[in-house]
């Protein structure tokens, strides 16, 4: 059974138990067991997506070179002149 399946199941006992008609001691203990379990559900997927970010977690060095399409799209960006920006600004 998946973890997301026994939340679910667990979730349904919570809502069940209250309204169910078992006695009280065990009322509580249901609902005692279904917190512990979802507790300890909750706990593992923690656990684990923590472990996930850490093993993923790595670093790499950038290089200083960049390939030729990279590079000439940063110099169309700087081929815009002040001239060009001055007669904008004055034709408004």
């Amino acid at each position: 059974m998946s973890k997301e399946m026994a939340i679910i199941l667990l979730g349904l006992t919570v809502l069940i138990v209250p309204i169910s008609g078992f006695p009280e001691s065990w009322r509580a203990t249901f609902l005692f067991l279904a917190g512990v379990g979802i507790f300890g559900i909750g706990c593992m997927m923690r656990v684990r997506e923590i472990s996930k970010r850490t093993k993923n977690n790595s670093f790499t060095e950038s290089r200083g070179d960049v390939n030729s399409s990279e590079q000439a799209h940063c110099d169309d960006k700087k081929d815009v002149k002040h001239d060009d920006l001055d007669n904008v600004a004055h034709h408004e």
